[in-house]
């Protein structure tokens, strides 16, 4: 199989990048959530319960981190998912174009190659033949 050259455009990848951002934020909550409950970190405790005081959400057992990171992480995700799910659908339709314009090109080649090695008609003239004395 032949390599295509693939030009991502400044916009696709400015929504890649952002969806990998927001989950890779999520993914960073998370990893502060466990590191709070796993070391006992009495200043993690302290910022979330402060951060989940101001504003004003119960996050019961779960705690603000885990929530927030779990929520990001599957926004980021999802966003992520739909832009490359939209920028494959118009990369194959880029494709199938360039493939129809291929084969109607091929067509016209062949059809003028045809014209060109078909046989020729040619009428025959009459010959006239010699009387017999």
């Amino acid at each position: 199989m032949a390599k295509e050259n693939v030009s991502v455009s400044g916009k696709e990848l400015a929504w890649y990048i952002s969806g990998g951002t927001i989950a890779l934020a999520g993914f960073a909550l998370i990893i502060v959530s466990l590191i709070e409950n796993l070391a006992n970190s009495v200043i993690l405790r302290q910022a979330d319960a402060k951060i989940a005081e101001a504003l004003k959400w119960s996050t019961g057992d779960w705690g603000f981190f885990r929530i927030m990171g779990l929520i990001l992480f599957a926004v980021g995700i999802a966003w992520f998912v739909i832009s490359l799910a939209v920028n494959a659908k118009k990369a194959d339709r880029a494709g199938e174009k360039s493939q129809r314009r291929a084969s109607r090109h091929g067509a016209i080649n062949l059809e003028a190659i045809e014209a060109a090695n078909a046989p020729k008609t040619v009428e025959a003239t009459p010959v006239e033949q010699p009387k017999a004395e």
